[in-house]
Order: C-alpha cells, then sequence, then structure tokens
C-alpha cells in the first residue's frame, strides 16, 4: 500500500506540480517520499526502455521496406530498360493486340540509336561545312531582326561546335510520291563557338560570344523532291515544329557583358527571335543536295522552296507564301501596372505575328492614362492561321531610360474564324512562357478580322456594302468647314493616284500591302456615314437617390467629332426604358468612338452610374445589330442599344468629290 491518500496521486505524478501543494503532502516522512521518487525512477526506466525498443523496430522495419521496394523499382526498371531497347515491331510481336494492356502506349517516335552513332561518326566532317554555310545563310536573317538600337549585328566567327545532337525518337509525319516529311525529336547540348560583332549608335564595337547552348526540339524535315540519284533527293527544308527549351549564354570577349546596361537583353532577343521566328514551323529553311536535278523536279524545287521569286538569293519573305491578311484594331487597356512613382505610366503597345522591325505595328503614346484609348488599326500578313499568333506588348515609355514592359498578351489565330469580326478583352501576363504565373496586370481590348487571300472577305474597314456606297478618302488635313455642324476632317477630295487606289480597292475588296498607303502603320481608309444609337433599356442600375432609385439618362458622345446628345430622362427606376434613337454624322468612322455615360438627373447636380465605349467597327462591318454593354466605373448595371450604319457617299462633281451634308444635325 502506498503511504499516502490515492487523492494526493494524481498531483504527484505530475511533473509541473510540486508535491507539497496539499496539506496532506507536507505529512510525509522522509522514508516515505524516498519510496515515491524511487518508483518514479523505475517506471521512467521501464518507460524509456520500451520506446526504445519500439522506436528501434519502427526504424528496421522501415529500412527493410525501403530496401524490399529499391529493389522493386531496380527490377522493373531493368525490365523497362529492355523494352526500351526493342524496335516497335519487337514490341508488338512481345504484345499481341488483344493482350495489350490499357496502361501501355507506344510511343509515336522509334529509337533510331543507329543514326545517333552515325552522326558522332561524321559530325567533326560535317560541322565544318554545316558551319560557313550557315554563317552565309543566318547573317542576313540576324540583321532583318536587328533593333533601331543596334547599327551593325555580324557574325566575326561561327562554328557549331564539336558536339553532335542527340536524336531521341523520330517518327514519318507524311509520305507523297514527290516527298517525304519526318518529326525528329532532338536534344543538343552544343559547344559551338559564335563571337557576335556588334555596333552600338555611339559607335561603340564589342565582341559577345554565344555559348552554353541547349536546344530541346523537334525538328521537321521535309525531303523534296525525290529522284532517282543519290540520296534520293534533290533538297530538303528544315524547321523547329516544337520548341521544348532554348537556352544560351552571353559574355563580352574582355569584359563583363554586366557593364553595358541593356546590351545583353537586346542581343539575347535578337538572337531568340531571329532563330525561333525564321525556324519555327511554318517557316523552313531550304538547304539543295543536288545542283541539277531532273528538269522537272526543278521547277517544283523553285515552287517549294522559293515560292515568290526562285533563285539562290532569299530572304525570310522568300520561305513561305502569305496566306492571308489579319485586320486588327487595337482599341484601348484598361488597369494597368502603374509603375511610375510620380505620376502614371505612358501607355504605348507593340504587336506583330513575326518578330521583325519592318513587320512589327507600334501605337501612339497615351500620356499618364492607365486606361489608354489608342483606336487604331493595322494588318498583318499571315503565312498559316492554324500555327502563328499575334503578339501584344504594353510598355511605359520613358525618354530617359529603357521602356518598361507592363504586360504582354497572344492570340491564337486558329481560334478566328475567317471572315468574321471578333472582339476580345484579353488580360495581360509577366511573361508569355507562364500565363498563369503572377499578379493582374491589366486588360487590352481588341477587334480581329481574318481575311484568307483563297476566300472573298471585305476588310473591315471595307464592309461588303454596294461600291457607290463605300466612301473612302485620303488623310490629309483640311481646315473646318464653312459649315459649323460638320467638324474638322480629312480632305474628302483625293487626287488621281489615290482616286485610282480607291478605284482598285472596290474591284479587288480590300487594299494591298503597299506601304506608300500606309501612315505610321496605320490604315489611311476613311469612312464617312450616319450612325444611329438607339438606346433601348438598362437593367440593374445603381441607386443614386434617397429613395432607393435613380433618375436614370444616357450622354452619348462621338470621340473624334465631339458631337454630344442625351436621351430623355426616366423617373424613380432601376431598370429603365428609353427606346430613344439619336442620330449622328460621322466623318471617320474607322478612327471614331462613341462614349456613352449613365447619370442620375438631379436639380443642382447629376449623379455618375456608369459608363462605356465602343467602337464602330461592328457596326461598319455588320450594317446594324444589338449591342449590350456592362457598365464600367460601378458595382452593376447593363445598357443595352441598337447600333445600325447608313453609309453615305462622297459624290463626283465636275471630277472631285463633294461631301454630301446631311439634315440630321
Amino acid at each position: 500500500m502506498w503511504p499516502f491518500k490515492s487523492a494526493v496521486w494524481p498531483w504527484c505524478i505530475m511533473d509541473d506540480i510540486n508535491i507539497w501543494s496539499t496539506d496532506e503532502a507536507r505529512q510525509w516522512s522522509p522514508a516515505e517520499l524516498l519510496e515515491y521518487y524511487r518508483i518514479l525512477a523505475v517506471e521512467l526506466f521501464v518507460g524509456l526502455a520500451y520506446g526504445m525498443v519500439l522506436g528501434l523496430g519502427f526504424m528496421l522495419a522501415l529500412v527493410h521496406w525501403q530496401r524490399q521496394r529499391a529493389r522493386q523499382r531496380q527490377e522493373k526498371a531493368i525490365h523497362v530498360a529492355a523494352l526500351s531497347q526493342m524496335s516497335l515491331n519487337d514490341l508488338r510481336k512481345l504484345f499481341p493486340q488483344d493482350d495489350i494492356p490499357l496502361w501501355l502506349v507506344i510511343g509515336k517516335y522509334e529509337k533510331v540509336n543507329w543514326i545517333n552513332m552515325y552522326l558522332k561518326k561524321i559530325w567533326p566532317l560535317f560541322s565544318k561545312a554545316t558551319s560557313i554555310v550557315m554563317k552565309e545563310v543566318w547573317e542576313p536573317f540576324i540583321d532583318q531582326y536587328r533593333p533601331s538600337t543596334i547599327t551593325a549585328l555580324t557574325f566575326q566567327k561561327f562554328t557549331i561546335g564539336t558536339i553532335a545532337p542527340s536524336i531521341q525518337g523520330l517518327r514519318i509525319a507524311h509520305s507523297t510520291p514527290d516527298e517525304i516529311a519526318m518529326d525528329a525529336e532532338c536534344v543538343w547540348q552544343g559547344n559551338p563557338s559564335i563571337i557576335l560583332k556588334v555596333r552600338t549608335l555611339m559607335g561603340l564595337t564589342f565582341p559577345i560570344q554565344v555559348k552554353d547552348v541547349s536546344l530541346v526540339m523537334v525538328m521537321r524535315l521535309i525531303f523534296r523532291p525525290l529522284v532517282e540519284e543519290l540520296p534520293g533527293f534533290a533538297a530538303f527544308t528544315y524547321s523547329i515544329k516544337k520548341k521544348k527549351r532554348f537556352d544560351f549564354r552571353l559574355k563580352v570577349i574582355g569584359g563583363d557583358i554586366g557593364s553595358f546596361p541593356g546590351l545583353a537583353g537586346t542581343v539575347e532577343e535578337t538572337i531568340r527571335a531571329t532563330v525561333l521566328d525564321c525556324l519555327m514551323w511554318p517557316m523552313r529553311i531550304p538547304v539543295i543536295i543536288l545542283p541539277s536535278p531532273l528538269e522537272g523536279d526543278n521547277a517544283r524545287l523553285q515552287q517549294h522552296m522559293y515560292p515568290r521569286r526562285g533563285g539562290a538569293n532569299f530572304t525570310h519573305n522568300d520561305l513561305l507564301p502569305a496566306a492571308g491578311i489579319l485586320d486588327v484594331k487595337l482599341v484601348q487597356a484598361k488597369d494597368l501596372l502603374n509603375k511610375d512613382l510620380v505620376s502614371k505610366a505612358d501607355a504605348f503597345a507593340l504587336l506583330y505575328i513575326r518578330p521583325i522591325p519592318a513587320r512589327m505595328k507600334r501605337s501612339k503614346t497615351i500620356n499618364g492614362d492607365l486606361s489608354p484609348i489608342w483606336n487604331e488599326i493595322y494588318e498583318f500578313e499571315v503565312e498559316e492561321q492554324e500555327t502563328q499568333k499575334l503578339t501584344i506588348k504594353v510598355f511605359d515609355e520613358d525618354r530617359e531610360h529603357e521602356e518598361e514592359l507592363l504586360g504582354c498578351a497572344q492570340v491564337l489565330l486558329r481560334d478566328l474564324e475567317p471572315g468574321v469580326l471578333t472582339e476580345k478583352w484579353i488580360n495581360l501576363v509577366r511573361n508569355l512562357e507562364k500565363p498563369n504565373e503572377g499578379k493582374y496586370r491589366g486588360e487590352v481590348n481588341l477587334e480581329l478580322l481574318y481575311r484568307p487571300y483563297n476566300q472573298k472577305f471585305p476588310a473591315m474597314w471595307n464592309p461588303e456594302v454596294a461600291p457607290e456606297n463605300l466612301a473612302s478618302t485620303s488623310v490629309d488635313p483640311i481646315s473646318t468647314s464653312d459649315d459649323p455642324a460638320i467638324p474638322p476632317t480629312y480632305d474628302p477630295f483625293p487626287d488621281e493616284e489615290n482616286l485610282n487606289f480607291i478605284e482598285s480597292l472596290r474591284l479587288n475588296r480590300g487594299p494591298p500591302l503597299n506601304p506608300d498607303f500606309s501612315f505610321k502603320g496605320q490604315m489611311w481608309e476613311v469612312v464617312r456615314g450616319v450612325l444611329s444609337v438607339t438606346v433601348l433599356r438598362g437593367e440593374n442600375l445603381i441607386s443614386a437617390d434617397m429613395n432607393g432609385l435613380s433618375d436614370p439618362f444616357v450622354t452619348l458622345k462621338m470621340r473624334k467629332s465631339r458631337i454630344k446628345k442625351q436621351t430623355k430622362v426616366i423617373y424613380k427606376t432601376l431598370n429603365p426604358e428609353w427606346n430613344q434613337t439619336l442620330d449622328f454624322l460621322v466623318e471617320d468612322a474607322i478612327h471614331d468612338m462613341l462614349h456613352i455615360k449613365v447619370w442620375d438627373h438631379d436639380t443642382f447636380k447629376k449623379d455618375f452610374l456608369g459608363k462605356c465605349a465602343t467602337t464602330l467597327t461592328k457596326t461598319i462591318y455588320m450594317g446594324e445589330y444589338n449591342a449590350e454593354f456592362k457598365l464600367d466605373g460601378v458595382s452593376s448595371g447593363k445598357l443595352f442599344l441598337h447600333m445600325k450604319w447608313t453609309p453615305q457617299p462622297f459624290e463626283l462633281l465636275n471630277g472631285k468629290r463633294q461631301r454630301r451634308h446631311s439634315s440630321i444635325l
């Protein structure tokens, strides 16, 4: 028996409670306390022993399980390695069609280890000859992608190194009696010796070395035409079907590239743009093997390799014919990221399908606005709709420092239906390679229309209307008309050359790509007519009065001509119905916009209920349609409109075009 009452025992077994905390505990004798501590010590050591035994047993069991699992994985790896060495036919023999497990997938690419062994042997000789040819071919290419900050960019040395690429797999993409196309999955951890001679605007010249090239890709090889002579084809083309990784490092010989601000980024971007744009499918580079193939095949070879001019001297424009035209209207952006400490961003946009400076379009700069409105229209050549993309980059212009990227976005051209005008709001991202990373950086608004050459579609600025109703002029500015209702606009009386050009537009349903008829990359077309806007109704507007309702009315204003009109007031409602039509004479519909604001009417002031804006492109292109707009700047609200366009032509009088005045104003 214990020398103390059981009621005291729970207090005694707790380490953080003093045994002298009760009156009964203070009456224990030293012998009783000694016996108590002896029992506690025995229990402590017994518990530690049990814990050590259990812990050691658990650790031994875990080590045994891990060894067993590693042994099983090693056995499985041996089996998988054996399977990987088998050919496709051997695998089909080993696994009959009826007995193949569902989880077993036979890849599309066949192993070609014999090709890798052959490449390693011939690479020293092949690299010397190829380096000379590639330098001659790529030097004109890289000069076309050279930015304006660099005055000269040439190869001082070009060798592709001693390490051969490794072909991981090969498959036949398609074959015809005249050609064979193959896809090769390649990995190249190369050691090329490439030295670029770079000269800047300041007249400084730097030798920059390209090092540690790493390229993982799927290569498309097309052998055409097939001939009876060895090696069986007269020429072939190569391109990158899919890029998985493309890395390299730059080094200034005799210095640190970090000592030259902006130089590394500019040169690296130029190299990436040159290699990827010239080699990414559908672009392809031809290589002629036989100098004198058969005459029939020679004609097909020239048509395939040099589709525009033929011959041995070609540029990037000669590699693939254009398939169509993409009309792009850069409308506006909203909620841009502000990186200026004092003022707001001075935003401009850069648009391109191929990153060639001559084919890139730059918008005007909108100063101090995080929701800029550009409303500019451009056109781009499209080589292949299925694979190409439209890239938009928005920058903050800084006259003292380099422009800072605010965000970028891409549009897949295959998502566009030919001949259908599409409007998109696209979220801007920091990195196109990782679109889901980073915070919200704003949105950009585009209107897009793809017109393939093999189909008859009108241009975005040239809708399908009768030729006599199509109003187009040049863009030479003139003074204000005597009529105060007609705002300052462009010269409606083009010269003889422009009249002939306009006539060709009507016959061809859209202007040719002629830089003589462009203005800073924008289309020069001017379309005149009457815009009829029927304000139908509003829905779920916010309340502005004490009674929880509003007295809404709508103001409509043309951005360019500054003509402003408003509807009647509808009292005490959040879902007003106006059904009121307002007409506007628009002198330059392609470059004008309609700004709409909803207000609450009060005796001495008006409260803001929301706003929206729209271009006239869709109205011109479709003739008329019903539009629904979500109101910006407020928590809720929608506006429903009916838009209608009536062309107003410029009539010919004594050989000159005359403006026909309208009475709607």
